[in-house]
């Protein structure tokens, strides 16, 4: 019976039920109406009795404001906006796009990769990996595969800071071009395992650098969303990244900020002079706490690929054809591996973003600052898998040994978007942390402009314009890069709050944004209509960037907001939660922990603190 079958009779089957339960109970109502009527005025009364609990329950909630305010205020979100993150349309195609299925298939690969992984790499735990090649076939084929060279780089996960995954365009045309997403409207990566920041000033600064310098100043960047939407040889290796550096090694299952930020790549054809000027500009970029992820599957061979060099030992000659791939991959050699694919002597779909790993590589290699170790931790073929070698695909998983040592220090010590920063900041490292009273006034003035007009005529305002609007100057502290919040009030009670930790764009943006997000988008509360703005006061926190602390006794409640981070749970409160409703340090920390999505007592041990402090002002000061 096919799966159609199976269901049709499924339904059918119940039709059949539903109308016999409904003939069974219109013969009992007919033969036995007494006994019905009780019944029905049983249940009567039971319905009754619920709403009046319910009631009552309301009545509680109402009439003990510390407990409605506490629920309230214990709950502000810190998961990004639908229109701020960038998710791939191909559905569950690829890999289960059910959480709980998607960690149970990962944890089942990790079982697998500790009894082969040890063997390839003894003293695990002392290898650093700085690039990871892996397929990109459904997990059901590729996906162990895959999973054994993520597993590597398990043992010291809380080093990497920052992930590129490099992929190529199956569907999109790209030139001589790499494509990055439209970091003005989506900040982060979202897949059935959480979401994740995106690195929007590495991105920026990589598309400076690949402006204008391409053959007849061509840009070699296409940055746009359009080549990621149906794309999965990026998307695959995603969850696969936020598994092994998760903090725990099952993760909850629960949706959260990823602790590194990710910069995803889209690869398109291109010549080797392209590769080696994309390649030195990424070289400029990166740094020790960076780990790249290639996805490559390697030979595709049969009829539907149009390539069949060899019809007998199919097996044994897709071996040694993968074998001279990966041994020019093994030896750094840029120029051979590139002919390899330009001769057609092997359909590996990779090729160019492999190139481009290859090239920094020896970029390494020359600034003799980092020697790289390359090894194959795993080859296999869908061909042995499914029994027909008519149709195979080849798939390996390659680790490089090292860290990159490209020129970016600076940016990786004061990174806007890396959520672990160990960069401690102080008030000079961003313009000046305070804000003048003109600045706050400005600020208030604009945040009630936006929610006026948004929540009346649905209006939008962008930096510039509603500098015009308000015929108001920005100054430099208005444009820095801050974290903020935008809290809504009204007789005194929450009625919105939504704002972001990390310093991604200017301050008065923020404002902006966060100001329509908490009148309409706090999904606690029903959208801000036209007849509640006059009863409506609104509150700015200005953040300083998160920094981390040793231990959760150097949090000062009052002074510090506070991140906290354990595997997949995490939460925020901002500094004046606390002291609002009258908690200490661990009555703080139980509830941010219960926030998270984690026991009472989970803060207590492996748990990550990050602090922060605001500038809280508001139009009833």
């Amino acid at each position: 019976m096919t799966k159609f079958e199976h269901l049709e009779t499924e339904k059918t089957t119940n039709n059949k039920l539903t109308i016999l339960t409904i003939t069974k109970l219109t013969d009992i109502f007919l033969i036995y109406p007494n006994v019905i009527f009780t019944v029905m005025s049983l249940g009567l009364i039971a319905v009754i009795v619920t709403f009046l609990f319910i009631g009552v329950i309301n009545m509680n909630k109402e009439n003990n404001p510390s407990m409605n305010h506490l629920q309230k205020n214990a709950s502000t979100p810190i998961i990004p906006t639908p229109e701020h993150v960038l998710k791939i349309s191909i559905g569950n195609r690829w890999y289960p796009d059910d959480q709980k299925m998607l960690l149970s298939t990962l944890e089942g690969y990790w079982r697998d990769a500790q009894n082969v992984v040890p063997k390839v790499l003894p003293g695990l735990t002392a290898h650093k990996i700085k690039g990871i090649i892996a397929p990109h076939a459904g997990y059901q084929y590729s996906g162990e595969i895959a999973a054994q060279a993520f597993y590597a780089i398990k043992p010291r996960s809380t080093e990497y800071k920052r992930v590129l995954v490099l992929g190529p365009s199956h569907y999109y045309p790209l030139n001589n071009q790499i494509a990055v997403p439209d970091t003005e409207h989506h900040q982060y990566y979202q897949t059935p395992l959480g979401y994740i920041p995106l690195d929007t000033q590495f991105i920026q600064q990589l598309i400076k650098k690949l402006t204008n310098t391409g053959p007849k100043g061509k840009n070699y960047f296409a940055q746009t969303d359009a080549p990621f939407l149906k794309e999965h040889s990026v998307d695959n290796e995603i969850p696969l990244v936020q598994y092994a550096l998760a903090s725990m090694d099952t993760p909850s299952p629960m949706p959260t900020l990823a602790e590194f930020s990710l910069v995803p790549i889209i690869v398109g054809q291109m010549d080797l002079n392209a590769i080696k000027d994309i390649a030195k500009a990424l070289y400029l970029l990166i740094d020790e706490q960076t780990l790249i992820v290639v996805s490559s599957d390697f030979t595709h061979y049969g009829e539907s690929f149009g390539f069949v060099p060899f019809e007998n030992n199919i097996e044994e000659n897709l071996r040694k054809l993968d074998a001279t791939s990966l041994t020019a991959i093994e030896n750094l050699d840029v120029e051979n591996f590139f002919a390899l694919r330009q001769s057609a002597a092997a359909t590996v779909c990779g090729h160019i973003p492999i190139t481009l790993l290859l090239e920094l590589g020896a970029l390494d290699q020359q600034e003799k600052k980092s020697p790289t170790k390359v090894t194959t931790v795993r080859y296999d073929t869908s061909g042995k898998l499914t029994g027909d070698f008519s149709h195979s695909v080849s798939y390996a998983s390659v680790i490089f040994s090292g860290s990159w040592h490209g020129q970016n220090q600076r940016l990786s010590a004061i990174s806007t978007t890396s959520t672990t920063s160990t960069q401690r900041f102080t008030t000079s490292k961003i313009h000046n942390m305070e804000l003048t009273g003109a600045e706050k006034e400005n600020l208030l003035k604009v945040s009630r402009f936006v929610l006026e007009n948004y929540v009346s005529k649905n209006k939008t305002f962008t930096m510039d314009n509603i500098a015009k609007e308000l015929a108001m100057p920005i100054g430099p502290n208005l444009k820095a890069h801050r974290g903020g919040f935008v809290t809504l009030k009204k007789h005194g009670e929450l009625r919105g709050c939504i704002g972001e930790i990390l310093p991604e764009r200017p301050l008065i943006e923020v404002v902006i944004k966060r100001t329509i997000d908490a009148a309409v988008n706090d999904n606690r509360f029903s959208p801000v209509v036209p007849e509640e703005i006059n009863n409506i006061s609104i509150e700015i926190s200005a953040l300083t960037p998160p920094i981390p602390v040793k231990s959760y006794n150097e949090i000062e409640i009052g002074k510090h907001g506070i991140l906290l981070r354990k595997g997949w749970g995490g939460a925020v409160f901002l500094p004046q939660v606390a002291p609002e409703q009258g908690w200490d340090l661990p009555t703080t920390l139980t509830h941010l922990s219960l926030k998270a999505g984690l026991g009472p007592n989970d803060w207590r041990e492996d748990t990550n603190f990050q602090v922060f402090e605001a500038i809280v002002f508001g139009e009833t000061d």
